[in-house]
Order: C-alpha cells, then structure tokens, then sequence
C-alpha cells in the first residue's frame, strides 16, 4: 500500500474564482479560434515526448470511481497535457511514473509530495486527484482535494480547472451545475484542450441544465462523445439508429444518462416497432439501475409484458404465436447481453468524462 497519508498538509492558498464566466461565449469563440489548430499540434508534438515509457497494461487497468484511474494514466498517453511550470513536462514523467513504474512509486510519491509544498500546479493537481479517488492507499478526501484543485487552478493549470468543474457537477452543491459551467468555462479560456473532453462536458452540463440550444452551439465542433446526447436528443431529422448510436457511444465516457435516454428515445417509435427497441432499452435501463442481478425469469416477465402492451396480437395460429415467443426471448435477453457490451465499450475508453 502506498500512501501519501502524514506527508499532505492542506494549502491555504484562496479558492478559484467561481463567478460564472459566460460558459457559450468563451467555449464557442474558443471552438471557433483560427489558432487552435496549430496551438493542438503544437501540444500533441510535446506530448508524444513522453509517451513511449507507458505499457498497455498500465492504460488499460481501470479502478472504480469518477473519473476512474485510467483517466490520468490514459490522459498522459493517449491525450495532451498543458504544462505551466517551468519544468512541467518533466514533472508529468514523474507523475506518470507512479503508475508505469510501481516500484519506485513510494519514492515518486515523495518528490511529488514536496513539489505540492513548493506550490507546484502539476503536483498539486495530481496530490488532488489522489485524494478526490482514494488511489495508492488514502482514503478519499473530496474536501481537501477541492482545496489543491483551487490551488493549482489559481496558476490557470486547465487539468485543475477541469476537476473543479467535475467536483462541483457531481457534488452536493444546490449551484453545483452553475459552477461547473463557470469553471468548464476558465478551462476552455486558458488553452486548446486536445483530448476534448473540456468543451465536451461543457456541452453535457449545458444539456443538464435543460439547456439543449447552447449544447448543441458547444457541441459544433467537438469530437467529444459527450456531445452525442444533445445531438441524439435534439438533432431530430437524423436516422433513429444513429440517434441511438450516438446515445450509446456516449455512455462510453462515463455517464450514464444515455441508459435513460435510449428508453425516452425509443418511447416515441414503440408503436409498431417490429424491432421492439422500446422494449429492449426499457429492460436494458432496469437492468444497468438495478445493483443485484435479475433473475432471468423476471427479464421474461418484464419482456413479455411490453412486447404484448405494443404487439397485442388475437392470432392463435402456432406460427404466430412461435414469432411471439422468439420476439420475448430476445428482448429477454437483450438486457443481459447488451449491458456487458456497453462495459466493455466504457473500459475501452480512455477519456471518461469527456
């Protein structure tokens, strides 16, 4: 076990600023900036510098939590990093190397440690993230996490900025969407992020907030999976399979809204659905809420209740009735199959969140 516990004292610096900074103005005119282009290309150069030293093993190991681990250690390999310290990309090679390089990760730990206490923005956004997840042995401390989020997001460190914004969207604050929005919206004025996931969960907060407009605005030119939600929810003209890919994918980066969305989407074409996908998203989504395992006998029962609700038929003939007996054994089964895939797709991903 390693743990940071006896070395970490909580920074006194003040708190970043939480007023809201015009989320659609400074995301969109960001979006829209002729320099990101370059200023993107510009970061991946540096970043491929330092991606070679990290196995698959380590991208690919998954720990449970928001965000989970994988995303800092898949951030540093597969995305971009915008340093602000003088010596900032070496400090994420040490910060990499706690989860490259198990064995000296005590020792890593330690340096970074006092990289904190010297007011080092990297390492005390990385200090944070430990604390915010529990990782490496502590138990987790959203409190003091925040405040080494704050102080590393007063020196404009995005990474920092960013974790503010998930913090406040998934605490316990009434105005925990406001300040999301305000701090997604520092994030997106300070640099180009690369990986996306900033102007993506801009749009996503924009569409928790009922806001579908301005999600769709942010979503323009995002490749965030993110922004499928308010495109499958609000780009009506498009093809229900799409829609219902898009929902899907977005499930892959985290969050779980597109379960309940699948259900609401497919809700308004049950009637004469030959495919009975209501039917299929509705057990699905029972089947994702539901902490225990369902007993299959149920997953019938659930199945051939709405299949008859919508698919009412007097046909006694047994062709019939054999058509009616395989349409309820797949949407039986689809909830139990389709759930495992979706995992797989989530895992897969290395920018949750985003």
């Amino acid at each position: 076990m390693i743990t940071l516990l006896g070395l970490i004292s909580a920074p006194t610096y003040a708190q970043a600023d939480t007023s809201v900074e015009g989320l659609q103005k400074s995301v969109a005119n960001l979006l829209e900036s002729s320099q990101i282009e370059d200023s993107m290309k510009a970061n991946q150069q540096r970043a491929a510098r330092t991606v070679e030293g990290i196995d698959s093993a380590a991208v690919a190991r998954t720990q449970a939590g928001m965000p989970r681990l994988n995303e800092f250690v898949g951030k540093i390999k597969y995305g971009t990093h915008n340093t602000v310290s003088k010596d900032g990309e070496q400090i994420v090679t040490l910060l990499r190397s706690t989860a490259s390089d198990p064995a000296n990760a005590t020792e890593a730990l330690k340096q970074i440690q006092a990289l904190a206490r010297a007011k080092n923005p990297e390492a005390m956004n990385f200090v944070g993230f430990v604390l915010a997840h529990g990782l490496f042995g502590n138990p987790k401390d959203p409190t003091l996490a925040a405040r080494y989020f704050a102080a590393a997001a007063a020196a404009n460190y995005q990474p920092a900025v960013y974790n503010l914004a998930i913090q406040a969207a998934y605490g316990n604050a009434r105005d925990g969407l406001i300040q999301a929005a305000s701090y997604i919206s520092k994030a997106a004025s300070i640099a180009p992020d690369a990986s996306q996931r900033v102007c993506g969960f801009g749009a996503f907060l924009a569409y928790r907030r009922n806001d579908l407009p301005q999600a769709m605005q942010l979503s323009r030119g995002c490749g965030s999976a993110l922004t499928n939600i308010p495109r499958a929810m609000g780009q009506t003209t498009e093809p229900l399979a799409k829609r219902i890919d898009w929902l899907r994918t977005s499930i892959a980066t985290g969050v779980d809204d597109g379960y309940g969305l699948l259900e609401k989407l497919t809700r308004a074409h049950a009637e004469n659905d030959e495919q009975h996908l209501f039917c299929k998203y509705s057990l699905l989504n029972r089947v994702h809420q539901q902490r225990t395992a369902i007993e299959p006998a149920q997953l019938l029962d659930y199945a051939t209740q709405c299949h008859d609700h919508f698919a009412p038929t007097g046909d006694r003939s047994a062709s019939a009735q054999a058509m009616r007996d395989q349409a309820i054994k797949s949407i039986s089964a689809f909830g139990s199959t389709e759930e495992p895939m979706l995992k797989k797709l989530r895992a897969a991903n290395h920018f949750h969140y985003g």
